[in-house]
């Protein structure tokens, strides 16, 4: 391994990684068993979008850098 290419902070990456496949296959299972009647809804795709007040965007925080490590990116 050269100076450039360390491990190190790899286990951030690995965690966002995993927690994508993790919410990725739930999503999945839950459009899979719509699609197929096991349920009969998604309550989640029946909440009201939350806007900043200020006109119809929805209200976003991209601060996945903060949840996903202790560290600021």
């Amino acid at each position: 391994m050269d100076d450039y290419n360390k491990i190190q902070g790899f286990d951030v990456i690995d965690g966002r990684l995993g927690y994508l496949k993790n919410r990725l296959e739930t999503t999945l299972k839950f459009v899979d068993d719509y699609l197929n009647n096991r349920i009969k809804d998604i309550p989640e795709l029946k909440e009201n979008i939350i806007t900043n007040g200020n006109d119809d965007a929805p209200l976003s925080d991209n601060s996945w850098a903060m949840i996903a490590s202790v560290n600021g990116i």
